[in-house]
């Protein structure tokens, strides 16, 4: 009995666009969900005031620090789609794992950015160094 030969099974192929389009969309929400969710439990876990109240001595270093390991955990996920061949997936997290990590770096620069010390004033003692508000000659101290 003949039988016909079988098709070589190859483990590299390409999944379909549209079940790429799907899977990169589906995992996007669910980044979306999970950084909200780990954003959230961090601010909570260092008592950070989330309707405006006094929040001046609270660190924002464990929630950047776990928004930079959801980040790296995207950007593995991108890694592992890459791997696969399906590649809007890939490019998906890939966005979503950098533009996460880069907003939790900018927002950990600018909290730090309200306790810098303010710009040394200017060395000018011209003869209008005295004057108060920029008017005429008259509201100036020395002349």
């Amino acid at each position: 009995m003949t039988s016909a030969p079988e098709a070589p099974v190859s483990e590299s192929t390409r999944p379909h666009p549209g079940t790429d389009v799907f899977v990169a969309l589906a995992l996007l929400a669910l980044d979306a969900v999970v950084a909200l969710v780990a954003g959230l439990w961090s601010l909570i876990i260092t008592d950070y005031d989330l309707f405006g109240g006094d929040n001046e001595g609270v660190s924002l270093t464990p929630v950047v620090t776990t928004l930079t390991v959801v980040s790296v955990l995207f950007l593995g996920t991108a890694l592992l789609a890459g791997r696969r061949k399906a590649y809007v997936t890939a490019v998906v997290q890939g966005l979503a794992g950098i533009t996460l990590l880069l907003s939790a770096v900018t927002w950990q620069a600018e909290s730090n950015g309200d306790h810098r010390r303010p710009a040394p004033e200017s060395g000018y003692s011209g003869p209008h160094s005295a004057c108060r508000s920029g008017g005429d000659s008259s509201e100036c101290l020395g002349g």
